[in-house]
């Protein structure tokens, strides 16, 4: 039976008859009419991104045709997401002619900013997502790939999920049989991870570099990654196995004039089978070449970017979020047509960022609605403080619904309409839950969880979370990058992101590599 994914609820079964996994509403019997409901949404939602993908392959196809008069480097995209990855190789001259997503929303942001590149909505762990039955079953002939880039989700590396699981695991909720009943001790043994099947969808990107050969590839991840020997090593494994060679590297964006501290790991293989390469490569034969010692001299190391590279676009030091958005004005809930910017205020961050902008209107700049509970928390938060910088008086009142009264610190702020138990206790186990960000420094690193609430970014001044915008910013996105879909998707697209810039010096620093290959 197929795998289709509906609202994030899994359902098995064909176009006809959809069986749910997970359970409706905690009840395990859904009624008739419910059911009938939710079958009809997902077959409209299906509907929408068959049609979807049609449009995108009819593209696709003159995409092919119109390569036949281009001397550009071809890149596939896969586990593309927005386009973080593929706006910093189109920046540098690259041609992205097909990139790949399992997110509808996302694929649809991607279309809308990527007029020349088409993207499928597949997920690539479905067999017809498979690189020869997909070139097959869309006649798409003989497709010649220079690069294959991509973040295939790992996300069980994070700091974040380890953090997680290892509370399931001790609470008898996850379920692995072996670390349940103590067959593998998950404190010692840093390698249990691996059997998370999140971990391993590098390999539906390596069937991708396996079935086109492209000369390079380019692997994004967290750089948790980096701490599991057993992954690692099994990474290079499998792509030595299909002829490459890999080499990783942990970068930080912030190197890279991106305003935000976001330290990711990058791995990146060479095709060292000395096979004959695609015309697009000028015919060239790649022959290993005898070092002394009987070293190969092919393939090439390739020297990762670093903060002094000279494709960065500007030559100021460290960017800060006053850099990303002092320019921005105080946003209100009133909708997208406000004055967006204050005058004489552009740093050239921001001159950057706004540069292909053609329009005064600014999107996505509509911010979340804060309660007032909040409103009167975050009052109490300097810059840079945290959920457990708060007065103790008040993480007590917030953990234990203590009645205070005739204090001067609680003068004025407890009142009827704010009885609720503040949920994070006394800061020990969530103490950075509340953040605001510092105007003069980097921000600390945007991740997906912003979609859920926006509380670790809490704006330098105005008592609120960032919006989209700000956060796109941070992410080094240009101001002409609309995001699509609802705004929960859009904080989830900018969080899961590669920040462009960065990928924009990658990307020239690989132009350079793959010249100097051309030339062995």
């Amino acid at each position: 039976m197929n795998r289709f994914k509906w609202n994030n609820h899994i359902y098995f079964g064909d176009d006809s008859n959809y069986f749910k996994k997970k359970k409706f509403k905690n009840q395990e019997i859904i009624s008739e009419q419910t059911f009938k409901r939710v079958q009809t949404n997902y077959l409209r939602y299906r509907e929408k991104i068959d049609d979807f993908n049609r449009k995108q392959v009819t593209k696709l196809r003159k995409k092919i045709i119109s390569l036949r008069n281009s001397t550009k480097k071809t890149v596939i995209d896969l586990f593309c997401g927005c386009g973080g990855l593929s706006l910093g190789f189109e920046r540098a001259e690259f041609d992205v002619i097909l990139a790949i997503d399992n997110d509808f929303s996302a694929c649809q942001t991607y279309a809308f900013n990527f007029k020349n590149s088409a993207v499928l909505c597949l997920d690539l762990t479905n067999p017809e997502a498979n690189p020869a039955f997909l070139t097959e079953e869309l006649n798409l002939g003989n497709l010649n790939v220079d690069l294959v880039i991509g973040s295939p989700p790992c996300q069980g590396f994070s700091l974040i999920a380890r953090s997680k699981i290892r509370s399931l695991i001790e609470n008898n909720i996850w379920d692995d049989p072996e670390l349940i009943n103590g067959d593998i001790n998950y404190k010692k043994d840093r390698n249990w991870l691996y059997n998370d099947p999140r971990n391993i969808l590098y390999k539906k990107f390596l069937n991708y570099v396996n079935f086109f050969k492209p000369l390079i590839f380019l692997m994004e991840n967290v750089p948790g990654m980096k701490s599991y020997n057993k992954i690692i090593q099994q990474i290079r494994l499998d792509f030595e196995d299909v002829g490459y060679s890999i080499q990783e590297k942990i970068l930080n964006s912030v190197d890279f004039n991106v305003p935000q501290k976001r330290k990711r790991l990058f791995i990146i293989g060479v095709d060292c089978n000395g096979k004959e390469v695609a015309s697009i490569r000028n015919n060239h034969i790649l022959q290993p070449q005898k070092r002394s010692g009987n070293k190969s001299s092919y393939p090439p190391i390739f020297k990762y970017p670093n903060k002094t590279s000279k494709y960065r676009l500007l030559n100021e030091g460290i960017i800060t979020v006053r850099d990303a958005i002092g320019d921005l004005n105080q946003i209100t809930l009133s909708g997208e047509k406000l004055a967006y910017y204050i005058k004489g205020i552009k740093s050239e961050y921001v001159k950057l960022i706004r540069r292909n902008l053609k329009e005064k209107k600014l999107f996505n700049f509509v911010p979340r609605k804060t309660v007032e509970r909040d409103k009167k928390i975050f009052q109490f938060l300097k810059e840079g403080d945290k959920y457990k910088n708060l007065p103790k008086l008040i993480r007590n009142f917030y953990s234990q619904q203590s009645h205070i009264k005739d204090n001067e610190i609680l003068d004025n702020f407890i009142d009827e309409t704010i009885t609720e138990c503040m949920p994070y206790g006394d800061g020990k186990k969530f103490g950075d839950k509340l953040k605001r960000l510092i105007w003069d420094q980097p921000s600390w690193t945007v991740v997906a969880h912003i979609h859920k609430d926006g509380y670790m970014y809490i704006h330098p001044e105005q008592d609120r979370t960032i919006c989209v915008r700000e956060a796109a910013r941070l992410q080094s996105f240009p101001d002409d990058f609309v995001f699509k879909s609802s705004r929960t998707n859009q904080f989830k697209h900018v969080g899961n992101a590669v920040p462009p810039l960065m990928s924009q010096v990658l990307a020239y620093h690989l132009l350079d590599f793959i010249k100097d290959i051309l030339k062995l």
